[in-house]
């Protein structure tokens, strides 16, 4: 639902510029923006990773990222909360936090060229998990990719 209140950017020509791009133009600099948000998250980790326990690298996190997402938030009110799977919705944040414990450790602890490259093996165990727990179809198209 959209509200006719402006935002208080609506009016800025950086905004105006924004809205004109290509949806797949603001796509690829949303990508390009998370990948050097990793890039410098991950440095960060590797920098502090002798000095502080992974379990605190990724608490900092979290609190980094709640801070980001309030604005969003805010806007969206109660309907950024509501859910029907509750339980569900805290076994993949449990899931979630644990993975990134486990990634933290490794950053900090590997040399970065190869903690990014198990890394990067992420979407191989993606599709066969998938296939074993959810019944995913695997054709080739997904394998060669």
């Amino acid at each position: 639902m959209s509200s006719n209140r402006p935002s208080p950017l609506c009016c800025s020509a950086a905004t105006t510029a924004w809205q004109k791009l290509p949806p797949n133009m603001r796509g690829s600099l949303y990508m390009l923006c998370g990948a050097i948000a990793a890039t410098l998250m991950f440095a960060t980790v590797k920098a502090l990773g002798g000095r502080f326990d992974s379990v605190q690298l990724v608490f900092i996190r979290g609190v980094v990222g709640v801070l980001m997402a309030v604005p969003f938030l805010a806007r969206a009110g109660g309907r950024g909360f509501h859910t029907t799977r509750l339980g569900l919705e805290v076994g993949t944040g449990v899931l979630g936090a644990i993975a990134l414990v486990c990634t933290f450790f490794a950053v900090a602890h590997m040399a970065l060229a190869d903690a990014t490259a198990v890394l990067f093996t992420r979407p191989l165990f993606l599709l066969l998990l998938a296939m074993l727990f959810l019944g995913e179809a695997m054709r080739a198209g997904r394998w060669l990719a």
